[in-house]
């Protein structure tokens, strides 16, 4: 599996989801057996089962959602980092395309037959082992996100393209140096503003200080898990995370796994 887009199918225990959570990265999620309500962005969406949205990076989502007919909610996330993303679409002709896109309902709902097609063809990849199987992702992803522009329109990924942000110039400073207990008048201050105008300014970008600073972490600890053999209190220890095992309820609560557990799986699909 490659390194900037993972492909994860979760089933839920817990028959009902009320709760919050933030993604750093872009995610394309289609959700099974549930009913229910998501919102972000300031929009609340009706679930139904099957339902596919795309979370633009740096988003809060609120879900409220419930199991259908007893069965266990199952969530299939597609997570593509946004360098990755603005990478993919730099390759698309957009010429090519209706710029208005086709969909007449709201552009973070994929409904689209091509797309739910090629969706579970990434999970069917996923799960296979075929070789090269990281070629073939990478193929199907670029499919992906093409056929979303072309339901969609472009500026569903508006997100990407924008290089001003200031959440890309905080993340850029943290990941500098990832140990550091990182406060916000810190980071204001390599910024050369005061904490309030960073404030104000993350706020007006939807995104809090110390959710993005768990996400930058939590972000490394993955690549360490994926291409290193460090244990985990070294992972910890070295993505700034307070002690290995408040590293491993954070990653537990965001993945729904462990630290290990992710890693086994990972490199028994590479």
């Amino acid at each position: 599996m490659s390194n900037v887009v993972i492909a994860k199918k979760i089933t839920l225990k817990s028959n009902r989801i009320d709760s919050e959570f933030y993604a750093i990265e872009h995610r394309i999620v289609r959700l099974k057996n549930v009913t229910g309500h998501v919102s972000f962005l300031g929009k609340t969406f009706s679930i139904n089962d099957g339902s596919c949205i795309y979370v633009p990076s740096y988003t809060k989502v609120h879900t409220d959602i419930y199991a259908k007919n007893d069965l266990p909610i199952e969530l299939e996330i597609i997570i593509i980092e946004k360098e990755h993303l603005a990478n993919i679409i730099s390759r698309i002709d957009i010429s090519e395309l209706n710029n208005e896109g086709t969909c007449s309902c709201n552009q973070y709902f994929l409904d689209g037959a091509k797309v739910i097609s090629i969706i579970k063809s990434i999970f069917e990849v996923t799960n296979s082992c075929l070789t090269y199987k990281d070629v073939i992702i990478e193929g199907l992803t670029f499919s992906l996100i093409h056929s979303i522009v072309e339901f969609s329109s472009l500026s569903i990924f508006k997100t990407a393209f924008l290089s001003d942000r200031f959440v890309d110039k905080v993340e850029e400073i943290v990941s500098k140096d990832i140990r550091l207990k990182w406060k916000l008048n810190e980071v204001a201050a390599r910024l050369n503003m005061s904490t309030a105008t960073l404030q104000r300014k993350m706020r007006s970008e939807n995104v809090e200080f110390s959710h993005l600073i768990q996400q930058i972490r939590l972000k490394r600890a993955r690549i360490y898990l994926m291409s290193t053999c460090l244990n985990i209190s070294q992972i910890s220890e070295k993505c700034g995370f307070e002690s290995a095992a408040y590293f491993s309820s954070v990653f537990k609560k965001t993945h729904d796994v462990s630290p290990s557990h992710y890693r086994k799986v990972f490199r028994s699909e590479s």
